[in-house]
């Protein structure tokens, strides 16, 4: 797992994180090996639950599930 370290926010499980405008919950580290692209993060918006996916480099994706 590659998770993030320089960081100046805490990304670990259950910490709030800010992305762009917005403060999700970070859910879950989803590594991606072979892909060569940084682990991702599951976030959650905790006021309205709206699910995210984002990867470090490449952007916030929301999730439709």
């Amino acid at each position: 797992m590659m998770p993030i370290t320089l960081k100046k926010q805490s990304w670990d499980i259950g910490d709030m994180v800010k992305v762009g405008f917005l403060e999700l919950q970070v859910v879950d580290l989803i590594p991606t090996p072979r892909d060569y692209l940084p682990d991702k993060y599951w976030l959650i918006n905790p006021n309205n639950d709206k699910k995210y996916t984002f990867t470090p480099y490449n952007g916030l994706e929301k999730d439709w599930c």
